[in-house]
């Protein structure tokens, strides 16, 4: 998914964002404010072209070579994107 324009407004889902916050150097401790988590998203964003596929690259070669860091992070990124942008989490 391409994203352009306002990130908040863009329809992206929470996998879409989580993956780029994954990508991103934001770190979860300590804990990150939600304008820090929304920040650190539309600048890893903005190093991918806006595309989402390409998060979703980098994602795929970090569970390859660090699977148990890699699945322990993407969760800490799917709630802190859920919380950032309010997006809420379906069980």
């Amino acid at each position: 998914m391409v994203i352009e324009g306002d990130v908040s407004a863009s329809g992206a889902s929470i996998a879409d964002l989580a993956q780029a916050l994954f990508c991103s150097g934001l770190r979860p401790d300590p804990q990150p404010t939600p304008d820090q988590v929304r920040d650190a998203v539309r600048t890893s964003l903005a190093a991918h072209d806006n595309d989402t596929s390409l998060c979703a690259c980098e994602l795929a070669q970090a569970y390859g070579d660090y699977p148990e860091i890699a699945s322990t992070r993407m969760r800490w990124c799917c709630e802190a994107v859920a919380w950032a942008f309010n997006l809420g989490v379906s069980a």
